[in-house]
């Protein structure tokens, strides 16, 4: 009896652990886990596959938890971004999984085209790549990259001007450009047609009717554009240009008449004094200094000119004086230029006489002085036949007439080079004559007689009427002294006027800034030139 009880309490026994083992056995492949861990190299990776798709952080490590006898394929996911492995494959895991990592690698994409010339910088591209000699340019860029690409070179402009990327997802081919090359304008007025822009490129530019002229030039095109054209000079004589970078308007310059070359053969004797301030370079001295000899021609030219003064025909260089005497010049740098001519004949009537000086006492009287001033202005004696006296010869009308025409004149001044436009151009003319004395009056009442003086000059007058005989008809009629315009005056100087009285010199001065000159060149209003200018007579 005991010993089945105990059988049965052993089978009891048994029975117990083995439904307690198979209950065991039965309960441990779904209780017990394995782990998947491993590093990407970078965050925000997804690993697709693994419970739940867990996503690398910081510092791109990532750990899964899968039950035991787990079975699956695990893929690493990221925009952008390729891995290595791809993937990997778990079959029915049963054990821990360390170090399952992965190796990830950026993907780029190409952008790529030609631009149409070399040496393109192509800004914004990553590394800002330049087109080879064929124009051909190439960039890698990352996926999903953005930005704008402009195509630069110094002198060229490219349609389209730049280009837009937004994402980039593949490759870029074939963006290209066409190239255009950059032209810029230079323009300006010279105010005269027909002259030609030597130095501009291309075809000839020469200035239109109106003066002014254009012409196109490469950006940064290098060079000196010197204006020409017979008979006239221009200041500035000539523009340089250096990389020209912008148009270039306003590029003007001033025309000036010169006469024509065989003048100066005529006039290289002309007595010409040029008196520098600073520094000149010969070829500007030599420049002004054959100016002022063609201008001082000119003046002289002005007397000899015939004219008909109401119906009377008048030589100025008999009536005044002139002879063969020869204008002169002095340039003084930084002031201006003086023309410097000399007439026998006073620019206004002699003055009334006067009451004598009462006599000085000897205390005030300085005896070199005194002596000096005997001997330059006392009476000579008589000499030859009656002569002519300034006060008799004095004409109003055609001193007026030769004071315009020697301010017309004044125009051609606009010609003389290196002349700046704030100095002077100054004609001084002076008159020399003589004052009526207790001597002229003496002799005039006895040697002279007023009737003899008007016969004398009414040859004169009708002799000079006639036609080409002025000169030589007044020689023939027995002017004593030879025709001078003032009876006095004798051609080899001044000498018989002491026979005559007092001398007396009077002082005609005209004035005018040289951009006034030039003014009056171009526009030719004498009105306007007149108020501008300064006229002095004493």
């Amino acid at each position: 009896m005991k010993s089945l009880t105990r059988t049965i309490v052993v089978f009891a026994i048994l029975s117990l652990a083995m439904g307690t083992f198979a209950l065991a056995e039965k309960a441990s492949p779904e209780a017990r886990t394995v782990t998947i861990s491993g590093s990407v190299g970078l965050s925000g990776v997804m690993l697709r596959g693994l419970p739940g798709n867990p996503v690398t952080g910081w510092p791109g490590t990532y750990k899964a938890t899968v039950d035991y006898g787990w079975s699956g394929t695990v893929t690493p996911v990221k925009a952008g971004y390729i891995f290595d492995p791809p993937s990997r494959i778990y079959s029915k895991v049963t054990k821990d999984y360390y170090s399952q990592d992965y190796t990830a690698r950026l993907i780029t994409f190409t952008i790529s085209g030609t631009t149409g010339i070399g040496g393109v910088v192509m800004d914004g591209l990553p590394g800002n790549p330049v087109s080879d000699e064929r124009g051909y340019y190439s960039a890698t860029v990352s996926y999903g990259w953005k930005g704008t690409v402009t195509p630069t070179k110094e002198g060229y402009k490219f349609e389209p001007a730049s280009k837009t990327y937004t994402e980039v997802t593949h490759d870029k081919t074939n963006q290209n450009y066409a190239v255009e090359l950059i032209t810029l304008t230079i323009s300006g007025e010279v105010g005269v047609g027909g002259v030609l822009m030597r130095g501009l490129p291309g075809n000839p530019v020469v200035t239109g009717r109106n003066g002014t002229y254009q012409a196109t030039v490469k950006y940064g095109w290098s060079g000196t554009v010197t204006p020409t054209k017979k008979g006239y000079a221009f200041e500035p004589p000539n523009l340089s240009y250096s990389r020209v970078t912008r148009d270039q308007n306003n590029q003007s310059y001033n025309p000036k008449r010169i006469c024509p070359a065989p003048m100066l053969g005529r006039t290289g004797g002309r007595k010409v004094l040029v008196i520098p301030d600073s520094d000149v370079k010969p070829e500007e001295l030599n420049a002004i200094t054959q100016d002022l000899q063609v201008m001082s021609h000119i003046f002289d030219e002005k007397f000899r000119e015939p004219r008909t003064i109401k119906g009377v025909f008048t030589d100025f260089g008999d009536f005044f004086g002139r002879d063969s005497r020869a204008t002169e010049a002095i340039y003084l740098q930084g002031y201006g230029v003086l023309f410097l001519m000399e007439v026998n004949f006073t620019f206004s009537p002699p003055p009334k006489a006067q009451e004598k000086e009462s006599k000085k006492t000897e205390e005030d009287v300085d005896p070199t002085w005194q002596r000096a001033k005997q001997k330059i202005f006392s009476p000579r004696g008589l000499g030859g036949a009656s002569e002519f006296v300034s006060e008799e010869r004095y004409s109003a009308e055609k001193f007026d007439q030769l004071k315009k025409e020697l301010i017309e004149t004044l125009k051609h001044a606009a010609n003389i080079r290196n002349l700046k436009p704030d100095e002077w151009v100054i004609l001084t003319v002076i008159g020399h004559g003589r004052q009526p004395g207790e001597f002229y009056e003496d002799y005039y009442r006895s040697a002279a007689p007023r009737s003899n003086y008007s016969s004398s000059y009414s040859t004169s007058s009708q002799s000079s009427s006639s036609e080409g005989g002025g000169y030589a008809a007044s020689r023939s009629s027995g002017v004593a002294g030879g025709y001078g315009g003032m009876g006095g005056y004798h051609m080899g100087g001044m000498g018989s006027y002491g026979k005559m009285g007092l001398p007396s010199t009077t002082i005609l001065t005209i004035r005018a800034k040289k951009s006034d000159v030039d003014e009056f060149a171009k526009y030719d209003d004498f009105e306007v030139f007149s108020k501008k200018m300064q006229i002095f007579t004493y």
